[in-house]
């Protein structure tokens, strides 16, 4: 091993060191987390294996330059960036006319209110899942889930249990037939009706709270 690194050299040691910073860091918060302990032990085996070539190419490492970098390590950190190329193709891309740049909170504004279905209505399960629309542009770009553990064929976004929305898509559907055998009131009519009567009775509640 050499005793002076050059540049390039040197960036490859603090890469290496970040990595193991970076492994160690995040197998104690997944530790915390009380995540999976298989992912967590390959974690610090990997980081336990970085440290070893680390300590290889210390070794011979002159004093001073050795310094200097512990010093420099201290002010790092692992991120995960775009390549220069890609991050140059996506400048190029914001120029077209099919694009439009949009700010980040307004895109979760946006998201909100195709999220409001998702969380109150949705029961698609299975298939429908993975060929839903909106649950395809959410992941692309980078909406928040609300169900961070959803196994395959549950969307991470739907918020109450199927079970929960199909009582709930039950309920309305009786009292509309009741409405209707009862009155005048084609199906249409008896659900504005139904909607005004739960308006009314969620503002009842509100001023009862107050």
């Amino acid at each position: 091993m050499k005793n002076y690194l050059n540049k390039h050299e040197k960036n490859q040691v603090l890469t290496i060191a970040s990595f193991v910073s970076f492994f160690n860091d995040l197998a104690d918060e997944w530790e915390k987390l009380d995540r999976d302990s298989k992912p967590i032990g390959n974690m610090r085996r990997a980081r336990t294996r970085a440290q070893r070539v680390l300590d290889y190419l210390f070794e011979e490492i002159d004093g001073e330059q050795k310094k200097k970098m512990v010093e420099q390590l201290s002010k790092m950190e692992l991120v995960a960036r775009y390549k220069d190329q890609a991050a140059r193709e996506y400048k190029k891309m914001q120029k077209l006319e099919d694009v439009t740049p949009v700010d980040t909170d307004d895109l979760f504004d946006i998201a909100n209110t195709a999220l409001n279905y998702c969380i109150k209505k949705c029961t698609n399960t299975g298939k429908e899942v993975e060929n839903c629309v909106n649950r395809k542009l959410f992941l692309k770009y980078d909406i928040p889930v609300l169900d961070d553990k959803a196994k395959a064929g549950k969307c991470p976004y739907q918020f109450k249990s199927l079970n929960k929305i199909r009582e709930e898509n039950q309920k309305t559907d009786l009292m509309i037939k009741e409405i209707t055998g009862k009155t005048d009131l084609d199906k249409k009519e008896a659900k504005r009706l139904l909607k005004r009567l739960n308006s009314i009775s969620e503002v009842n509640g509100k001023i009862k709270e107050v």
